[in-house]
């Protein structure tokens, strides 16, 4: 939703939903984040190291994970529930 006014006075102002077209169609965020995924992927691929550093790291992380399990799941799940909800109702930047 985006503010509109005639004046600079706060007690003015409308919310009012934006355009559809103004957003851009699903078909661009689909590409880009399919071009995100193949970029990562390639780096991982021709970089033994990064692929060692990232593997080590999230090897890491579920052996701590299994130290308080089941609670770092059910917190795991909650907030990449909450971060799906909180990216979905945040509008793009423009």
């Amino acid at each position: 939703m985006r503010a509109l006014g005639t004046d600079h006075s706060t007690g003015d102002l409308e919310l009012k939903p934006e355009k559809s077209q103004d957003r851009g169609s699903s078909g661009d965020a689909m590409l880009r984040v399919v071009s995100l995924f193949a970029m990562s992927s390639g780096f991982l691929l021709i970089s033994p190291p990064l692929r060692g550093s990232a593997l080590a790291g999230l090897g890491r992380v579920m052996f701590e994970m299994d130290k308080y399990s089941p609670w770092s799941f059910i917190v795991l799940a909650i907030a990449v529930g909450l971060g799906a909800v909180w990216s979905m109702a945040n509008p793009k930047p423009q």
